[in-house]
């Protein structure tokens, strides 16, 4: 085991969450560590227990900070608490996404995912598309979330969901939209996506498509598996009216629609 790359794999996991207000738990820091040297967890639980006095984290309360920024511990714990409220709202949201043609999962992104979450903020969503439907479902999504007051609008922000990223069943790796490497920000990004609604099952498939992944977070995957608690299922009705709607507006038809609504919000999207 190299130490020395241990010692500063674990000084730039703290520091890059200490930005959001993070302090982490030995399981979540053995988790995320950013580009560590080949370690056991046995290994980096002796690392720790034996690390000298002079390194710049220090462990409170279960939890591993950088040397005085322990008040994070406690502002962690109040965060909990906003984080709960806002995946409830997006859990609501998700029972009306799961009527929409072509919807084929739905996952809390940023900030509520992440950290950093401030009970003034909006709550951010990942949304996968059936590919050849993007522009048809975006106009849906928008309006039915529009209709029942759950959508962000520039006067309303405070828990309203922010519809801030799609892609197609098509394009789920990612590594096309990434920031020169290391994309530090958008590795750990990917990772903190929380489903709450998956029709076909895509969001496993979503990280084992970006391998790139591995190479920065080798330990991130480890027991990755969304929270039943957090998910919205199909029901019935939903399921039988989605595949009506979706059999009605496939091929010809759908296409022209498709063709339409892109043309319709590109055109707003220039005023």
């Amino acid at each position: 085991m190299n130490t020395s790359a241990l010692r500063q794999s674990i000084i730039q996991t703290l520091s890059y969450f200490d930005m959001f207000d993070m302090p982490l738990t030995r399981e979540e820091l053995y988790r995320w560590l950013w580009q560590p040297p080949a370690v056991s967890y046995h290994e980096f639980v002796g690392f720790l227990d034996t690390h000298d006095k002079a390194a710049p984290w220090t462990y409170v309360l279960g939890h591993y900070v950088l040397k005085n920024r322990e008040a994070l511990i406690e502002k962690k714990q109040q965060g909990g608490h906003i984080v709960h409220t806002k995946l409830q709202i997006a859990k609501k949201a998700a029972k009306k996404l799961r009527w929409i043609p072509f919807v084929r999962a739905c996952c809390v992104c940023n900030t509520v995912a992440g950290g950093g979450v401030k009970p003034e903020s909006d709550i951010d969503v990942f949304l996968v598309i059936q590919e050849g439907r993007l522009w048809v479902t975006r106009l849906l999504v928008t309006t039915v979330l529009s209709l029942f007051f759950l959508r962000r609008t520039k006067t309303r922000v405070t828990n309203k969901i922010c519809l801030s990223f799609y892609v197609t069943t098509n394009q789920q790796c990612l590594c096309h939209v990434r920031m020169p490497e290391p994309d530090i920000y958008f590795a750990y990004w990917m990772h903190h996506l929380i489903p709450v609604y998956d029709h076909a099952h895509v969001i496993g498939g979503l990280l084992s498509r970006n391998t790139w992944l591995h190479d920065h977070l080798p330990h991130a995957t480890l027991n990755h598996s969304p929270q039943s608690s957090m998910q919205i299922q199909d029901s019935r009705i939903s399921q039988k009216v989605q595949q009506l709607v979706e059999r009605l507006f496939g091929g010809e038809r759908g296409d022209f629609f498709e063709k339409k609504t892109k043309a319709l919000q590109l055109k707003k999207m220039q005023h």
